[in-house]
């Protein structure tokens, strides 16, 4: 009976001495105990605080350094509705509407240029230049719309020469060179207009042989 207590006894004191050890290797912390001043500074690491805290700061400095795109996926709800959206004359930055919007020209400077033809041909022979405009006229342009000015005749509607060439409103002039311009085996000019983006003036032939013509031309859109 005696040895029964004795055992038991130093199996009490050994499971007290462990209990003992146990809770001296533990510190005991009350909830929203620890702040910054209890940290010891450079003693916790990003993965005491998350287990992918370092990968997140690594992906956090690519997208921020452009290294990596950021993907329709992860935009915001918003912002991806807000670029998706159509463009809308209501989403256009004020000065570009107001380019987009600006009236068109009612009325237009003189345009003028130069025509020139070099043919060779038999006799009553058909040639012609086509000329665009260096830019579109506002109106279209008919055959009732055009003088054609051959030396020696003046107009009213085409006050000008072929040095220098003018015209009216609405009107195109074109002014056939003279014999000082070296218009040699040329004759019966005509202009066939194109629409509003240019015309093309025609020529005959006097005689079989070299056919050399020269030409002005002015135009002005009408006031709408």
């Amino acid at each position: 009976m005696r040895k029964t207590v004795t055992l038991l006894g130093v199996l009490a004191l050994v499971l007290a001495i462990a209990a003992g050890a146990t809770a001296a290797g533990e510190i005991a912390l009350k909830p929203n105990s620890v702040d910054g001043a209890a940290v010891k500074n450079r003693s916790l690491h990003l993965v005491d605080l998350s287990a992918g805290a370092e990968q997140m700061v690594r992906d956090g400095w690519r997208y921020a350094h452009g290294l990596t795109k950021v993907p329709e996926a992860n935009l915001d709800p918003a912002l991806a509705a807000k670029i998706n959206a159509p463009v809308t004359e209501s989403r256009l930055d004020p000065a570009l509407a107001a380019k987009v919007n600006r009236a068109l020209p009612t009325t237009m400077a003189s345009r003028v240029g130069f025509v020139a033809g070099y043919e060779n041909g038999g006799a009553d022979r058909r040639f012609s230049r086509s000329i665009e405009f260096p830019l579109a006229a506002p109106n279209l342009i008919g055959t009732a719309d055009v003088v054609v000015v051959t030396p020696g005749i003046t107009s009213t509607t085409c006050p000008g020469s072929y040095n220098d060439p003018r015209t009216s409103a609405g009107k195109l002039c074109v002014y056939i060179g003279g014999a000082t311009e070296g218009v040699s085996n040329a004759r019966e000019f005509s202009v066939q207009p194109h629409g509003a983006i240019g015309f093309e003036l025609i020529w005959r032939t006097r005689v079989a042989g070299e056919s050399h013509m020269l030409a002005t031309y002015a135009y002005q859109a009408a006031a709408a």
